[in-house]
């Protein structure tokens, strides 16, 4: 039966290690397994890694939601530097204490990816040195429809030419914490001239 599922959702189920364990051979196996959602489950490094390894083997996944799992700095490169990540649709990473290392990683997939139409990292506090990896990759990006990354921190300049890029202006939902004059100006122009933003 389990190889049939097209849909899993496990959102706030208390799993561990265990589920983990047998959920990524299920993952490792299903040809039809396109939705999956763990999120809110205060997943462990060792248990987020079991499902990992059994993503690294399934072509249909294209929606993964890792939210409120503390990941930790480093814990989302493993699946960010797997082909995994190149079919996702969307990627849910919101509050599960990225780094870095997990940036530089998302921001080549960014950069590449030609199937990401939404990705939420809010909560992450990530500060302006990790971010721009992630940024360099926005401004390359032509496949989102959705960026969420409130919570975060961008340096005032990084944040204007984000809001003045191509892809701001392809953007269906949008949030992004601004904090000068600049940025809430090209914000304002961003909203002005935008025909996407819902």
């Amino acid at each position: 039966m389990g190889h049939c599922i097209g849909v899993l959702h496990l959102h706030k189920t208390g799993i561990g290690v265990e589920d983990c364990q047998a959920l990524g051979e299920l993952l490792s196996s299903s040809p039809t397994l396109w939705h999956l959602d763990v999120s809110y489950n205060d997943l462990t490094p060792e248990a987020v890694q079991l499902l990992f390894n059994g993503l690294q083997h399934n072509p249909t996944l294209e929606h993964l939601l890792l939210s409120y799992n503390p990941l930790g700095s480093g814990g989302a490169v493993p699946l960010l530097r797997s082909d995994v990540a190149h079919n996702l649709k969307g990627l849910w990473l919101r509050n599960t204490g990225i780094g870095e290392e997990d940036c530089r990683a998302l921001g080549e997939v960014l950069s590449s990816s030609t199937r990401l139409k939404l990705l939420d990292i809010s909560g992450d506090s990530l500060p302006p040195k990790a971010m721009q990896f992630v940024v360099r990759g926005l401004r390359v990006n032509t496949t989102l429809c959705s960026l969420l990354m409130m919570g975060n921190s961008l340096h005032s300049g990084v944040a204007v030419s984000l809001l003045k890029s191509p892809l701001a202006h392809m953007l269906r939902h949008f949030s992004l914490t601004v904090t000068g004059v600049e940025d809430c100006r090209a914000l304002g122009e961003l909203l002005s001239s935008s025909h996407n933003l819902l």
